[in-house]
């Protein structure tokens, strides 16, 4: 009886339930040891429509205890909590592997019951290979074969259910979840004395706003301690006259392209505006209080002054050391210009320890950016989702690392998998499927679910 538990092949099984979502037998492996949602499905209830078809249960089974050395850890499970809607089932299969070796593999007898039970199944694996090792577990009822259930991370199955609306809920979001499962790996802000800035204003200036910016600046310099700094006292201007502005830019020595921006400003006052510029040599930002959102003001810095975290980092690439000091125009755009909003969140991240969309552009994609890459790069939300993508993926230093392998030698190819150890052009086509999940609710694809349930 007990061999009739391994007849449930995972890949076999969500490949042929998905309409429309690719599932790969290389990459579709069914969630990592530590994951403690799991969704159930059956392949014999559906083999057409939607995955929510084939849900038989709902399974929580989170780790007791973990013991971690240099050499091992062991994970131990006491507890499992069953939540059945369709079927009853008595019995569960357990295994812990990677592709070359089986760790443990268990059968468990069950009460006929939904809700909690006790159980006792411990695993012990190599610690340096935690992160490729997985969690399989199927559950049956004996006595009908047809009744079982392969389960995999909620997560990934939240991601395969069609979208009602465009932006999910964070917690139906699977990149969001990913996030906020890193969490214990962000290390907390330090208060240090950040970097000089001269804080000039006009007249009548909402003095809350340059508070706020003054917050936005200490935050960043506890958030980046060793990567947020200039050699010369910055300059911040802040009013809601872009007149003013622009007028304070030219005698900062400011020329081109970011005074023309500021003319198009001042001739359409329905336009909103923020932007930087190195004027005699000293990092100098305007901040046009007018049309923005408070939750739009709450990220400026980080779009402004946050661009010298990816400098920083530039400077310690070879492509730098070669001779070619321009770190915004050897990145792709994306990167550059996500990076900087995405770096902000970071930094409110690390005081919050909650990780959010608020006041960014990804609330409200508008329909002329729906259908943006990472190559075209119109609009600066398919940026932030890349780099947002990126920290899910690769951790919370992606945002700004990248730039510290650019070489003259080698293209964006190369050191992306240097970086990061994965193919560019699989990652640029995971972004594009996620902005389009966020952008008009299409489902995430399969293998990039389950390198987020990883």
């Amino acid at each position: 009886m007990r061999k009739q538990l391994l007849m449930i092949a995972p890949v076999a099984l969500i490949a042929s339930i998905l309409s429309g979502v690719s599932a790969s037998a290389s990459n579709f492996s069914t969630g990592a040891l530590l994951n403690s949602q799991w969704t159930c499905i059956n392949p014999n209830l559906s083999n057409r429509g939607s995955i929510s078809e084939s849900k038989v249960a709902e399974l929580e089974f989170g780790p007791t205890t973990i013991k971690k050395d240099k050499t091992y850890t062991t994970v131990r499970f006491t507890k499992f909590n069953l939540k059945s809607s369709n079927g009853l089932f008595t019995a569960v299969s357990l295994a812990v592997f990677n592709q070359s070796k089986t760790y443990k593999r268990s059968f468990i007898t069950l009460k006929p019951i939904d809700g909690v039970q006790k159980i006792d199944f411990s695993a012990k694996v190599p610690t340096k290979e935690i992160k490729d090792i997985v969690l399989n577990i199927t559950i049956q009822d004996p006595k009908n074969r047809k009744v079982g259930g392969s389960c995999i991370p909620t997560s990934v199955y939240m991601g395969l259910l069609p979208v009602t609306k465009p932006n999910p809920e964070p917690t139906q979001n699977p990149v969001l979840v990913k996030i906020n499962r890193l969490m214990s790996q962000l290390e907390s802000p330090k208060e240090i004395v950040a970097p000089p800035v001269e804080w000039r204003y006009s007249t009548g200036t909402n003095q809350e706003r340059v508070e706020s910016l003054k917050q936005q600046h200490q935050r960043f310099s506890n958030a980046f301690p060793t990567l947020y700094f200039w050699e010369k006292p910055a300059l911040a201007l802040i009013s809601p006259d872009a007149t003013w502005l622009r007028s304070e830019m030219e005698i900062a020595g400011c020329q081109g392209g970011v005074v023309e921006h500021m003319r198009r400003l001042e001739a359409d006052p329905k336009l909103i505006g923020a932007g930087t510029s190195v004027c005699n040599g000293r990092l100098t930002a305007f901040f046009l209080d007018r049309n923005m959102t408070d939750s739009m003001w709450s990220n400026l810095v980080g779009s402004e002054f946050g661009g010298s975290i990816q400098e920083n980092s530039y400077k310690k690439s070879p492509l730098f050391k070669s001779g070619n000091f321009n770190w915004y125009s050897s990145a792709p755009n994306w990167y550059a210009e996500g990076g900087q909003t995405v770096l902000s969140v970071i930094a409110a991240t690390k005081v919050s320890r909650n990780w959010s969309h608020q006041g960014r552009q990804l609330t409200q994609i508008s329909q002329y950016c729906f259908e943006d890459t990472l190559i075209s790069f119109k609009c600066g939300a398919i940026g932030e989702a890349g780099v947002e993508l990126l920290i899910s993926l690769y951790g919370w230093d992606s945002a700004h690392i990248w730039f510290e392998k650019f070489d003259a030698t080698k293209t964006f190819e190369v050191t992306f998998k240097e970086t990061f150890n994965d193919s560019y052009d699989k990652f640029q086509e995971w972004t594009n499927a996620y902005y389009r999940y966020l952008a008009k609710g299409e489902p995430l694809p399969s293998d990039l679910l389950m390198k987020l349930a990883s």
